[in-house]
């Protein structure tokens, strides 16, 4: 039974609540204006790549959880979040009506954790260490390198879906800068070069150079 899901979610699409502008800011809550990936119109729930958000997948996933006992709101976001590489507006919905939680208290879970994201990311996730010791050896140059063979600024998707740019503070590996994580992966003293060869493993030759 969808219940509460099926019968509020007329209602948040007829008044915009559920529209990729409004979403980020309905709570107030401190967010880049830039709220659409690039490559996105506004309107559009998914890019070229993106998995299509299904309500069955959502249930398939609360329901895995029935036969080892409860699962906890964080293990099934952390489940949504790598189905889908963001966490579907209507799916918070349907989570917080099935697992009895408020939405505002999913809401702030989805928000907090760097882990989570209510933007579609890219399959491939590009992070540049800024960090001080990084910064003065160079990283803000690698930063500019990946941004102009990506054809995107920091923080964007491509249009494809395939990679989203990102930046970090520090990630404890300040012997090691520049820093750049691939999908989970580090590497350490990238110089612009560098850059280049681990974009070319990843495809992005014939991109914008």
């Amino acid at each position: 039974a969808r219940g509460l899901y099926e019968s509020v979610r007329p209602f948040l699409l007829k008044s915009n609540w559920l529209s990729l502008r409004s979403w980020p800011t309905c709570y107030a809550v401190s967010r880049d204006a830039g709220v659409v990936p690039a490559g996105v119109r506004q309107g559009e729930e998914s890019m070229t790549s993106q998995p299509r958000f299904d309500i069955s997948d959502i249930e398939q996933l609360l329901e895995s959880g029935k036969d080892g006992g409860d699962r906890s709101l964080m293990a099934v976001l952390e489940d949504i979040q790598a189905r889908y590489r963001y966490l579907p507006k209507d799916a918070l919905i349907l989570v917080s009506e099935r697992m009895g939680v408020p939405l505002s208290q999913t809401y702030s879970v989805a928000t907090f954790y760097n882990a989570f994201s209510l933007e579609p990311k890219g399959r491939h996730i590009i992070s540049v260490c800024l960090g001080t010791a990084c910064n003065v050896r160079g990283s803000r140059q690698v930063l500019e390198r990946i941004c102009d063979r990506l054809g995107i600024e920091a923080g964007d998707t491509t249009e494809d879906g395939e990679f989203t740019l990102e930046t970090v503070n520090c990630v404890g590996a300040c012997a090691l800068g520049p820093v750049a994580i691939i999908d989970g992966a580090h590497f350490g003293r990238v110089n612009v070069s560098g850059a280049d060869r681990l974009l070319k493993e990843l495809g992005v030759a014939g991109r914008k150079a």
